[in-house]
């Protein structure tokens, strides 16, 4: 998970202009929370909620909880 966090981190960094090393150090962002909630994707369906969560529902109250 590390290794992914790592990698998605630099392409996001390179997608907001920090290419620079100096750049890159001072626009450091926090792009991941630490200690977030993680579930295994075991099924279709699992994956179908899981697609509709962060597309619909990270910022509603309770909805899909």
């Amino acid at each position: 998970m590390n290794q992914l966090m790592a990698w998605c981190s630099r392409r996001l960094s390179d997608a907001a202009g920090l290419t620079e090393p100096v750049a890159r150090k001072a626009g450091r962002r926090h792009w991941f929370t630490e200690g977030g909630n993680r579930k295994l994707i075991e099924s279709e369906e699992s994956l179908e909620n899981a697609v509709r969560y962060v597309m619909e529902g990270q910022d509603a109250k309770g909805e899909f909880a």
